[in-house]
C-alpha cells in the first residue's frame, strides 16, 4: 500500500504536471498543494487537467459567440488561436477542486 502525498510532495508533484503550463502570478502552488489534502497523485493530475481546461472552454464559448454574432452581422467571424488562451489562474484550480470528488 502507498500512502498519500503530504503537502510538500504535492507540491512537487503539481511542479512536474504543470511545468510546460502558462501559469499567472498569481497561482500559488504552496496553496494548491495544501488545498488538496488527501489528493493521490492521480487525483492531481486530475484537478490540473480540469484547471487546464478552464482557459481553453472560455475561447471556445467566446468562439461559438462570436460566430453567432458574426453570421447575424454577415461578416467572417474572428478566429482564435493560441495565442488568446489565457493563463492558468488561481480560480481556475478552485473551480477544477470544485468538480472534483476525491
Amino acid at each position: 500500500m502507498v500512502s498519500l502525498p503530504n503537502a510538500a510532495n504535492r507540491e512537487r508533484i503539481l511542479r512536474v504536471i504543470l511545468a510546460k503550463e502558462d501559469l499567472a502570478a498569481d497561482v500559488d502552488l504552496p496553496v494548491v498543494a495544501n488545498m488538496t489534502d488527501g489528493y493521490s497523485g492521480s487525483d492531481l493530475k486530475n484537478l490540473c487537467v480540469t484547471a487546464v481546461y478552464c482557459p481553453i472552454r472560455e475561447i471556445l464559448e467566446k468562439e461559438k459567440k462570436e460566430k453567432a454574432l458574426a453570421v447575424a452581422e454577415n461578416r467572417s467571424p474572428v478566429i482564435y488561436n493560441g495565442d488568446d488562451v489565457r493563463s492558468l489562474n488561481m480560480s481556475d484550480f478552485k473551480y477544477a477542486q470544485e468538480q472534483m470528488v476525491v
